[in-house]
C-alpha cells in the first residue's frame, strides 16, 4: 500500500491589517488577509513569532465575518469590561 504525498502547506499574506498587541517575548497579534494553499482569502487573526512562525488562530470566510460584525456591533465596552448589548 502506497501512501500519497500530502501536498506542501502554503500561505501568502496578501494584506497585512493591524497588529492588536505584542507580548513580552515579542509575539505579535495580527489581523491579516490571507490565502492558504492557493484558495480565496480569508480575514486570519493569530499570533505570530518575531521570526515570521505562525501561532494559533483563526480564519473566517467573509459570510463569518459579517456574523462577528452584527454580534460586535451589540458589545459596549466600558472602563476595560465587555458587556453584551442588554447591560449585563
Amino acid at each position: 500500500m502506497t501512501r500519497e504525498k500530502t501536498p506542501p502547506f502554503r500561505f501568502q499574506i496578501l494584506q497585512k491589517i493591524a497588529v492588536l498587541s505584542t507580548d513580552s517575548t515579542g509575539w505579535t497579534k495580527e489581523v491579516n488577509l490571507i490565502s492558504y494553499n492557493d484558495k480565496k482569502p480569508v480575514l486570519d487573526i493569530r499570533k505570530w513569532s518575531p521570526k515570521g512562525k505562525m501561532g494559533r488562530g483563526i480564519t473566517l470566510k467573509a459570510e463569518e465575518l459579517e456574523a462577528l460584525q452584527e454580534v460586535l456591533a451589540t458589545l459596549q465596552i466600558e472602563q476595560g469590561e465587555i458587556n453584551y448589548g442588554y447591560g449585563n
